[in-house]
């Protein structure tokens, strides 16, 4: 998985000059800074050279700025393969401050003495303090593994080391004592390893199509970490359950729904028959809007809300407030396939049909998912479209079959890991968690009513690890149950794609 990539990473970032090192770490900045998901840019980072007494702080005047001593990055570096999961939880930590906008400068882990930065703490109250700090360890660390570190383990190290290599006092005035922080790091990082697991069991039980339980995961997160990604995939779930509440003719344009960048779902459609089922498609896709906008809010080119709160325009029957939506994207010139596919779908249902041709056929030509389904359809002109029993007897015959056999057997019980943190929280009365998650690895179970889903992070699978080719993947496991660009599922595996190379290997078992 990315852990051996960033493992190895780690090594290399103990042995290159300090000029390259230092590039790395500002990709890392950068890197770090767009998984918090907001349309502001990040402070500039300073890296100081020479005698300091600063570790790493951000500071708000004259201009949002985030300072890291040398030093600090050379502590990183003496811990090996951790190297880059130490460094990550510090410009993280940093990026926290200044994206929950914190209105005084927080320097990372200690009060710098006789400093202007020193004063504006002790201004500030202890509790406000406290709980700043608190909160940016939590979501520092949230985000890093979001980024794809894993910090666990080595934070309280981290700050031990920082005490002895700055010669700290156990005690610092107006600052929690050595062991509160170290404590205060353990506790932050239970926290972060809680969200984190339910962000990657949430999304397993979206790939899985279980909508509803999804949701009540997404929703807990929200209550926690509210960031652009969590909006959007928790509308992802409400968007995906009320498509899947329909009949199959009243959506048979397969949606290009984004679940941030991952995941472009074509769901099975089952209508439960029941008599509210209309008034509960459209409360699912009006709190699938709210949760869309609210991440536009956060980052109004956050393209994957863009898409998928114009799909809930469309399916709305607003169809000129979903091809506005994909107008008021900044990159016209280069709109994405999906992008296209909803417009097209939507002058489409507005009987705008030389403009809808026009972008389901450079949807297809970007070779998008469903592109060529969608297009042939869309040739059969809005009447037929709106023709049920004429649009039933075409996708019978022409929607795309998935073979539901997969041609290895299933991979088998998980092994025991033995580590912490430990993983148990109740999401509501009907949903628990548990497990355990190590630095690279993650077992957990998730049980919700009846259903139980075991789902454990692996490193590789017969030839496969991360990096192999979907081409590869294909030649190892077979055809898989059900193929999207950016995933895969098998009898017990699902892979996971950055383009053509994999990126995830998730063992899951799912039963009654």
């Amino acid at each position: 998985m990315k852990f051996k990539l960033l493992c190895f990473v780690g090594f290399l970032l103990m042995r290159v000059s300090a000029p390259a090192q230092n590039n790395y770490v500002r990709e890392m900045y950068q890197k770090l800074s767009l998984t918090f998901g907001e349309a502001r840019n990040p402070p500039e980072l300073i890296i100081v050279q020479g005698k300091s007494d600063l570790i790493a702080g951000y500071f708000t005047s004259p201009s949002p700025t985030i300072k890291l001593d040398q030093e600090i990055i050379d502590i990183c570096r003496s811990f090996g393969k951790d190297s880059t999961n130490a460094l990550a939880v510090i410009l993280s930590h940093e990026l926290a401050h200044f994206y929950r906008r914190h209105d005084w400068c927080g320097e990372f882990a200690f009060a710098v003495r006789g400093t202007a930065l020193s004063q504006n703490l002790k201004n500030a109250s202890n509790t406000n303090r406290s709980a700043f700090e608190s909160q940016a360890d939590v979501d520092g660390l949230f985000n890093a593994c979001l980024s794809g570190y894993r910090p666990f383990g080595a934070y309280p190290k981290l700050l031990a080391k920082i005490y002895d290599v700055y010669k700290r006092p156990d005690k610092i005035p107006n600052y929690p004592t050595k062991k509160e922080r170290i404590e205060s790091a353990k506790a932050a990082e239970q926290q972060a390893t809680e969200g984190y697991a339910v962000f990657l069991t949430a999304n397993t039980w979206l790939q899985l199509s279980n909508y509803e339980v999804a949701t009540q995961h997404f929703d807990w997160l929200l209550k926690k970490f509210p960031s652009r990604e969590i909006f959007n995939n928790a509308g992802v779930a409400q968007l995906l359950q009320a498509l899947s509440l329909k009949a199959r003719h009243e959506v048979p344009f397969i949606y290009p729904v984004e679940l941030d960048s991952r995941s472009r779902l074509f769901t099975p459609n089952t209508r439960s028959g029941l008599e509210d089922n209309d008034r509960k498609i459209e409360v699912l896709l009006k709190t699938a809007q709210r949760n869309f906008e609210e991440a536009l809010r956060k980052d109004p080119d956050y393209t994957p809300a863009c898409v998928n709160l114009a799909c809930v325009f469309d399916l709305l029957g607003n169809y000129e407030a979903a091809i506005g939506k994909i107008n008021e994207l900044k990159s016209q010139r280069s709109l994405s396939s999906n992008a296209l596919t909803i417009r097209a779908i939507a002058y489409l249902h507005n009987e705008q049909m030389e403009k809808a041709n026009r972008d389901f056929a450079e949807a297809q030509r970007l070779s998008g998912f469903g592109t060529t389904h969608n297009f042939a359809l869309a040739q059969k002109g809005l009447a037929f479209v709106q023709n049920a029993s004429e649009v039933v007897e075409w996708l019978e015959k022409n929607t795309p079959t998935q073979s539901f056999v997969s041609t290895k057997p299933p991979l088998g019980t998980f092994k025991a890991i033995s580590a912490t943190p430990t993983i148990k929280l109740a999401l509501n009365p009907t949903t628990t968690l548990s497990g355990i998650l190590t630095t690279g690895e993650l077992s957990l179970e998730s049980k919700s009513n009846a259903k139980v889903l075991k789902i454990s992070k692996i490193l590789s699978i017969e030839a496969l690890t991360v990096g192999s080719s979907k081409a590869n993947v294909k030649e190892v496991l077979g055809l898989p149950i059900k193929e999207n660009p950016t995933y895969w599922l098998y009898d017990g595996l699902i892979v996971n794609f950055d383009g053509d190379a994999v990126s995830e290997l998730l063992q899951y078992q799912l039963k009654e």
